[in-house]
């Protein structure tokens, strides 16, 4: 009902209401409501309501509504927040950091926005995109939030190919409007330096917006800013966008 804890290696089941603590190896599954601790390594699937943590390896998946630990990931990962030393896995969730990992920050201009700036963290099986932007012209301002997803693949020693899908919230003068703005696209990087490389590439936006009125210094026509415009229903409208730019480490 409460707590399971072994010193030893386990093989085999912990389930408790509270929380499993395993002070050696788990060869097999952890599910409770709060908290999953295993000191050594994990060959298995733990489940938790909160907290999973693996101070060894982890080879199995891990499971949480809110944040998995694992010193070396070799498996899965899902959870809202995903922490890990090391990782060949997959870790999945909206905040993946790999000490030992994918760290990267992006300099971009649009054809939406010409300043962009995006930090990349996981590894290059999968990592989340965290960016914001903004238009800086006088009369046509645009202010953008948002998340995505993407992978690295190499194709040479400086040269490699980014697929990346994102949507992010655009403020273009009126708070109780709903802009957003999706996107799918592929970038080629090549790198000039270990910590320099040269990004870019096309997109294709879906945009979804129901702002009807705008302020005068806030761009209008966003829905007419790529190649090939074109409007689906009332308020839905698509192009083939760019982008081009700098990544940093």
């Amino acid at each position: 009902g409460v707590l399971n804890s072994t010193n030893k290696k386990t093989d085999g089941v912990q389930v408790a209401g509270l929380a499993n603590c395993i002070m050696g190896e788990l060869d097999g599954v952890q599910v409770s409501g709060v908290v999953n601790h295993v000191n050594k390594d994990v060959d298995g699937v733990q489940v938790a309501g909160v907290i999973n943590s693996t101070l060894g390896v982890m080879t199995g998946v891990q499971v949480s509504g809110v944040f998995n630990f694992a010193k070396d990931v070799r498996g899965m990962q899902i959870g809202l927040i995903n922490i890990a030393d090391t990782s060949s896995g997959m870790s999945i969730g909206f905040i993946n950091f790999i000490w030992k990992g994918y760290h990267k920050l992006t300099i971009t201009t649009s054809e939406a926005m010409n300043v962009n700036a995006a930090i990349k963290l996981g590894n290059k099986k999968l990592y989340n995109i965290l960016f914001a932007g903004l238009n800086a012209g006088s009369f046509q301002q645009v202010f953008g939030l948002g998340y995505g997803l993407g992978q690295e693949l190499k194709i040479s020693k400086r040269f490699s190919v980014s697929p990346e899908i994102s949507m992010q919230y655009l403020h273009l003068g009126d708070w109780e409007a709903s802009n957003w703005l999706y996107k799918g696209q592929a970038n080629l990087n090549y790198k000039l330096h270990k910590f320099i490389a040269i990004t870019g590439g096309p997109s294709y936006n879906f945009y979804n917006t129901n702002q009807t009125s705008f302020q005068q210094a806030f761009r209008k026509d966003l829905r007419t800013s790529g190649i090939a415009p074109m409007q689906h229903d009332r308020n839905w409208y698509s192009w083939i966008g760019w982008n081009v730019g700098l990544t940093f480490f």
